[in-house]
């Protein structure tokens, strides 16, 4: 959604309409066919997943040379081809986020749980049944380690709340047969 203000005193050209000149010469365009590119946590995207050909802002076909380079940059670089054969870390790592923003986690705490998670992943590749409750056990540990106030019924209600079947003993047994050791770290 693009709002249209008068008080924007940049040189960029949006759409037909050329916003006030303040002496910055250059041209800036905000994406293929002047719609706002979606971002997401793997980047930004390149047009529609159903155009195949690209066009500039003014709706004019881009030349051969400009159709080839975007359809190669978003071959490389789209969503689906970023995230084909790990769905399941993509997913997993969604609802790791939603419920670190909703523990209101330290940030220290929240990157701990995020590398636990990659570290635990490769390590115990073949052991690993459901991801989502080992990214609870990840985030328990992390919670353990920094001394956080979150007890392990707020991180269990938390996952229940995003309809995950997490319940605190799973936790736990996943985290004895895993044989994860809690270690408290020195600030």
């Amino acid at each position: 959604m693009l709002m249209k203000t008068n008080s924007c005193e940049s040189g960029f050209q949006l759409g037909g309409e050329k916003q006030p000149d303040t002496g910055f010469k250059g041209t800036h365009y905000t994406s293929v066919d002047n719609k706002i590119a979606r971002v997401s946590s793997l980047g930004s995207s390149i047009g529609r997943a159903e155009e195949y050909f690209f066009k500039d802002a003014n709706k004019s076909p881009l030349g051969s040379k400009q159709q080839m380079k975007f359809s190669k940059l978003r071959k490389f670089y789209h969503d689906p081809g970023a995230i084909k054969g790990k769905e399941t870390d993509y997913r997993t790592l969604k609802i790791l986020d939603e419920v670190l923003v909703r523990l209101q986690l330290p940030k220290k705490t929240q990157d701990r749980s995020r590398f636990l998670y990659r570290e635990y992943k490769d390590k115990y590749k073949g052991k690993i049944a459901n991801h989502v409750l080992l990214s609870a056990v990840c985030v328990f540990q992390a919670i353990r380690e920094n001394k956080c106030p979150t007890t392990l019924k707020d991180l269990v209600t938390t996952y229940q709340q995003l309809k995950h079947r997490v319940y605190a003993r799973t936790i736990i047994k996943l985290k004895e047969r895993l044989e994860i050791r809690t270690s408290l770290r020195r600030s």
